[in-house]
């Protein structure tokens, strides 16, 4: 089946920071516009291009995946430090770094003060030397960990003189745009710790594939969360929406958390992430989608009808009780999950660190929830004899197959 759910690729540039052994510690991560052209060529502003980053990495990519592990330095300005996004950056895993272009005011000085307390990291970009810049930055000085200074807008003298006018300060050095041996060995006596530039390494892209759920339905969800809905009513809302939910899935195994037992439902997913970051994943997801309308996708249609028919299949039987529908709407949700994602099912099923006894279902059909997902194939494809033979197992006979055809039918033609 043709995957209509990804409706295109998204690209993110990285390039290595190394120490004075060559060695790779951390990458900056760069907003692409394609696979092409190796710069950002984009009419996007500094706002919108760091959430476009963080929509890709934490959605889509994966933070692991993106820096291997090692720290990853992301541009900020004023605006992005001021909004609620700005706790979606894994303080754990990104430091942030201030754009030059930052005005330097009371109330951003205040918001790194605030961050910093919290454990954020800051470093200052771009420094060009000049009494004007000293001045300019001095408050900085004490707040920053890192100054990268450009090479190609300082000269080497300069490079140098950055370092003897900031040493009283508790401040690493790096040098980016290096580009010769001869350079990368000059900067290194002069005290510079770390370095970045072509000499080492041109960005690499890196290219993913985006879902894309309505910007409708997102604000829909945004505004129950805002007007104090109960955690229920807003599972509920979620679950009408299943690109939604694996964009969420994503973000939890991607991202910074840990888990002491698999993701079984999508309540469990919610109560992890806790509504006030949840309210902040759904605005930063608005930044990297096109509002498309999932109802016109055969293949988010065919899956939404699957989880509702296999629900109200459930309901039939003697198993149904919440913790079971729970996991049979996520498993229908996720049985078609290496379509959406392009990847085979086992791999789509372990990068979202599902429950091992939903993995089952999905790949052996094992279980009453493998039972009911055999079932909804045998549904689509019209296989009578397996059809037959699953009732008989479920104790279901054909009126309860005709009502739950007719009822998921009908939900899925209320949006």
């Amino acid at each position: 089946m043709e995957n209509h759910i990804v409706v295109d690729d998204v690209y993110i540039g990285r390039q290595p920071i190394l120490d004075k052994e060559s060695n790779i510690v951390a990458y900056e991560i760069l907003y692409r516009k394609n696979k092409i052209f190796n710069f950002c060529d984009s009419k996007l502003d500094d706002f919108e291009l760091t959430a476009n980053v963080l929509s890709i990495a934490l959605n889509n990519i994966g933070v692991n995946k993106l820096i291997d592990n090692k720290r990853g330095f992301i541009n900020v300005n004023e605006t992005l430090l001021n909004h609620s996004i700005i706790e979606n950056i894994p303080k754990e895993k990104f430091y942030l770094e201030l754009l030059d272009t930052a005005k330097i005011t009371d109330t951003l000085i205040g918001k790194m003060d605030e961050l910093i307390k919290d454990g954020y990291i800051f470093v200052l970009d771009d420094f060009t030397f000049s009494k004007d810049n000293f001045e300019k930055y001095k408050v900085l000085f004490p707040r920053v960990k890192y100054i990268k200074a450009d090479l190609q807008t300082n000269s080497m003298h300069n490079m140098e003189q950055i370092i003897k006018h900031l040493n009283k300060f508790n401040i690493r050095f790096l040098a980016e745009k290096v580009e010769t041996k001869q350079e990368f060995e000059q900067l290194k006596k002069m005290g510079y710790e770390l370095f970045q530039g072509y000499y080492f390494s041109k960005p690499d892209i890196l290219k993913t594939k985006k879902l894309d759920p309505s910007k409708v339905e997102i604000i829909n969800i945004l505004d129950m969360i805002y007007n104090g809905s109960d955690l229920p009513m807003i599972i509920k809302k979620f679950e009408k929406h299943p690109v939604i939910n694996i964009n969420l899935l994503k973000f939890l195994n991607s991202a910074y958390f840990s888990f002491k037992n698999d993701i079984h439902s999508i309540k469990q997913a919610i109560t992890l992430l806790g509504i006030n970051k949840l309210k902040n994943w759904l605005i930063l997801l608005l930044y990297i989608n096109n509002g498309n309308d999932p109802y016109e996708n055969p293949l988010f249609v065919m899956i939404k009808n699957r989880s509702d028919f296999m629900l109200e299949i459930l309901k039939y039987t003697k198993f149904d009780n919440e913790k079971n529908r729970e996991e049979i709407y996520l498993t229908g949700l996720l049985s078609k999950i290496d379509l959406i994602l392009n990847s085979d099912i086992q791999s789509a099923l372990n990068e979202m660190h599902i429950d091992i006894k939903i993995q089952k279902a999905i790949i052996n059909k094992e279980g009453l929830t493998g039972d009911i997902l055999s079932l909804a194939e045998a549904n689509e494809n019209n296989d009578i004899n397996k059809i037959d033979k699953l009732m008989e197992k479920l104790s279901l006979n054909l009126k309860d197959l005709t009502n739950a055809n007719l009822r998921s039918y009908q939900i899925n033609n209320i949006k």
